[in-house]
């Protein structure tokens, strides 16, 4: 009977021991650190700093000899487009010394429902990495729109356009929120496109008008309604412009009228010309 009792108190102590979970701590994989070009100034006793890459350009400020600067880029003429003290802006680069230091990549914290418009003419680089000699994925033209995933501390940002990720400068870039989709009477939302662009006026009196005021689509031109654009944006089409607070409808053409400029109508040439053209931001539907 001793063989019964022995495998009773067994199973009683397993009972009684108490049971112990163990659960893995995460393991973090360690980034290795990345290339950054800086270039230090040689000039003595300063380098200016200037809005273009031309030696009579505007001075934005002077850089110290021995001082460090973030390269963006160069050109053929060994102009580099860099960033010192907050100011981007061109150096020569007969006045740098040019290496790559290793820096530490740095945690980007991601941002949502983003967006930003290039501000870069004619066109912005999309890079491989956030370093402003690595490979060249596409090019993106003045006022295109892309999405912004995040930014790193370099204030280089991850972006995606046209399929393509990548990283570009946010020297170049305007950001903002997207616009909520429209939704009126149980209709679909609609799409709309946000673009910066430069925005003039004429009047009935202007080339091409010959005093009838009678549109490019038939139509008789309206004040604060009808607007003229390149015939990549199709007649009919709703154009709203915030600064304004107005929307128009295209229902004009213009010969001299280009992808990126629009043409309101105006009743008195003084409106038009104290209007003038102005970079604004219009929401396309």
């Amino acid at each position: 009977m001793k063989k019964p009792l022995t495998l009773v108190a067994i199973a009683i102590c397993m009972l009684a021991v108490p049971q112990f979970t163990y659960t893995a701590k995460p393991v973090y994989a360690t980034q290795a650190t990345i290339a950054k070009t800086v270039g230090t100034v040689t000039a003595n006793s300063s380098l200016n700093l200037r809005k273009t890459d031309i030696a009579t350009s505007e001075v934005l400020t002077s850089i110290p000899k021995n001082a460090q600067v973030s390269i963006i880029s160069k050109n053929a003429s060994n102009w580099y487009n860099v960033t010192y003290d907050g100011k981007t802006g061109w150096v020569s680069g007969a006045y740098l010394a040019i290496k790559s230091v290793a820096v530490e990549p740095v945690v980007t914290e991601p941002t949502t429902n983003q967006v930003g418009i290039i501000t870069a003419n004619p066109s912005l680089n999309l890079r491989k990495t956030d370093v402003a000699t690595s490979a060249v994925l596409t090019t993106i033209p003045k006022n295109a729109q892309i999405s912004i995933l995040s930014k790193n501390a370099s204030n280089w940002y991850n972006v995606t356009y046209d399929g393509k990720t990548g990283w570009i400068s946010g020297a170049y870039l305007r950001t903002a929120s997207p616009l909520t989709p429209v939704v009126s009477r149980g209709e679909p939302a609609q799409t709309v496109e946000r673009r910066v662009m430069r925005v003039s006026a004429y009047t009935i009196g202007d080339k091409g008008m010959n005093g009838e005021g009678i549109t490019a689509s038939g139509e008789k031109v309206l004040a604060g309604r009808t607007i003229a654009a390149h015939s990549g944006i199709p007649l009919g089409t709703q154009i709203y412009i915030p600064e304004l607070g107005k929307t128009f409808t295209v229902t004009d053409r213009g010969g001299s009228i280009q992808e990126d400029q629009l043409d309101m109508f105006m009743e008195s040439q003084k409106e038009a010309l104290e209007f003038g053209t102005r970079e604004l931001e219009v929401h396309i539907k």
